[in-house]
């Protein structure tokens, strides 16, 4: 059975389609093989449904030259069977964004600028998205580099992949905000049932909250991730809005009312609904991160 070509551009522009685009490139695939230079956890997280998916039919190359590709990540990565290695060249830097997907009717090969970050909704991207027979020139030219690359001698498998990654932490911008905004010991209530989360301390890493039902529990304070926030604050100011609901079932942020109780009180931001909970952004300047 044939399967007709087809070319696609999708991207351009924060909020352009791009996520939608790159999600497609996984529809009805049973195997996938991406080769980017850089992972973080909210990159993971958007696409984390199909990775989850394919398990073990998810392949994953990058590098930890550039200090980019974090733990959390690549633990995420592990988490969802998908396996892993780390390509660091003695010569030339290794750079592409390539994507390749395997259906029983048709392949596909994306091509372009985006790396698995965050950047898939906050950044202007551009990627070319090729459908058809995994015999067609570009779809079949793409897939021997990558997996000549995923064979590459130099490449490591996943253990090595963990250890040379660092932590993921607040973005220098998000985290003088998060620490203009917030006080040690600030109580921060949830938007729908007003329940209290107690700042307790605000790491590079996350924010420890506190609430009775963990001191209740003797659990102490839990960690909302940086990744969580810095995913969430990206998403609002790409989209104008935000909700609960696109928080929890489309960027994986579980955590997603307390992340929403602490963006309530950046400046430019305003509830518009508390159930369900939907948060509206225009944007201000920041005068204080910008000096």
């Amino acid at each position: 059975m044939s399967f007709q070509q087809d070319i696609e551009i999708f991207g351009g522009k924060p909020n352009g389609g791009l996520l939608k685009g790159m999600r497609s490139v996984f529809e009805s695939a049973t195997e996938s093989l991406l080769c980017v230079a850089f992972i973080n956890r909210a990159g993971v997280a958007l696409i984390e449904d199909e990775l989850q998916r394919l398990g073990r039919g998810a392949r994953v190359l990058l590098t930890s030259v550039f200090g980019s590709s974090t733990q959390p990540a690549l633990h995420t990565l592990q988490r969802l069977g998908c396996q892993v290695k780390i390509l660091n060249l003695s010569g030339g830097t290794y750079h592409p964004k390539l994507y390749i997907a395997r259906a029983p009717q048709f392949s596909t090969a994306a091509i372009g600028s985006a790396n698995l970050t965050s950047g898939l909704i906050k950044n202007v991207e551009v990627m070319s998205r090729f459908r058809g027979s995994p015999d067609w020139k570009p779809i079949r030219e793409a897939s021997i580099i990558a997996e000549d690359l995923w064979n590459h001698s130099g490449a490591l498998p996943a253990k090595e992949a963990v250890e040379e990654s660092k932590e993921e932490v607040f973005s220098p911008d998000l985290d003088a905000l998060m620490r203009s905004t917030f006080h040690l010991g600030q109580t921060v209530k949830t938007i729908s049932q007003g329940q209290a989360n107690k700042i307790v301390e605000i790491l590079p890493t996350g924010i420890l909250m506190g609430t009775e039902r963990t001191e209740s529990r003797g659990t102490g304070p839990q960690l909302v991730d940086a990744w969580m926030i810095e995913l969430a604050w990206d998403s609002l100011k790409s989209c104008g809005e935000l909700s609960n609901t696109t928080l929890l079932n489309e960027l994986k942020v579980h955590r997603s009312s307390a992340v929403c109780a602490l963006l309530a009180h950046f400046e430019g931001v305003r509830v518009v609904s508390t159930r369900p909970i939907l948060l509206s952004y225009k944007q201000v300047k920041y005068d204080s991160l910008e000096r």
